[in-house]
């Protein structure tokens, strides 16, 4: 008998040769996988419009979705930077509040392009009455070019804003990635820095109490999900733990909130 389109189309492309059960699930899987790069793509591109609620400068929620705001850093709530008068202030919580202010009671639209599955959030390009939040953020100086994700976006904005020593650039600050990180020897510094910079790194980094972070080993990070576990001052194991990071082992964090971010999970013998 002879075969059907369907048959001669397959053996045109070659699918003859696969028995037809193995043939049928093989066009299921075809399917399937096309069904879910056609979903993934609708996601990418999903636009969000509402009132946000902002983490930090570069971190909100909006609908109920968390945004890290692409190709930036800005200082999280509680960095310190150090004025020109060789006093303290709270950068963080300044560049927080001067975006609350720009946004103002305003709608702000995301740009959803793309799920950070690390973190439990998405990265967004976000706006407000059709200016990017983004390149406010750096050309106002309270963010700086996230380097490694913003292919040179942002490189005008900083420069203009470094020039004219604002916000975050009319002090001396580390780079927000060290800080969050605790990259305390190693860290960059920026702005109006002095020439002897290690009382600097003294200020910048030896205020409050940080958080140690103990990294599991990764068989334990896939059965449970989390990266770790980490310790206040207020957990009994707290005292016994190494101070300085070793890059493998144990991470500090400058908050519980940014360590949990990462994927480590408050200890379980720690005080309320």
């Amino acid at each position: 008998m002879p075969g059907t389109g369907y048959d001669r189309e397959a053996e045109r492309i070659g699918l003859n040769i696969i028995p037809g059960r193995r043939r049928l699930g093989l066009i299921v899987f075809v399917l399937s996988v096309l069904a879910g790069m056609l979903l993934a793509s609708w996601a990418k591109a999903e636009t969000l419009v509402a009132q946000p609620q902002m983490t930090d400068a570069d971190t909100l929620v909006l609908s109920g979705t968390k945004f890290r705001l692409d190709g930036i850093d800005a200082p999280e709530r509680n960095q310190q930077c150090l004025a020109p008068d060789d006093k303290l202030w709270p950068c963080g919580e300044a560049a927080t509040k001067a975006l609350t202010r720009f946004i103002g009671d305003r709608p702000m639209t995301c740009q959803d392009v793309g799920a950070d599955t690390k973190y439990n959030r998405h990265i967004g390009r976000c706006s407000v009455g059709g200016e990017s939040i983004e390149h406010w953020l750096v050309r106002e100086g309270w963010a700086i070019e996230f380097k490694m994700h913003s292919d040179g976006r942002f490189a005008d904005e900083e420069r203009a804003a470094r020039e004219n020593r604002r916000g975050l650039w009319a002090s001396c600050f580390a780079n927000p990635r060290d800080v969050r990180y605790s990259n305390r020897s190693n860290a960059t510094f920026m702005g109006q820095c002095p020439s002897d910079i290690e009382p600097v790194r003294n200020q910048l980094f030896g205020q409050g109490v940080w958080i140690k972070a103990k990294v599991f080993a990764m068989a334990r990070q896939v059965m449970t999900g989390l990266r770790g576990i980490y310790h206040t001052e207020g957990c009994g194991s707290y005292g016994k733990m190494a101070s300085e990071p070793d890059g493998l082992r144990l991470q500090l964090f400058a908050s519980a909130a940014v360590a949990e971010e990462a994927g480590f999970r408050k200890a379980k013998n720690c005080l309320k």
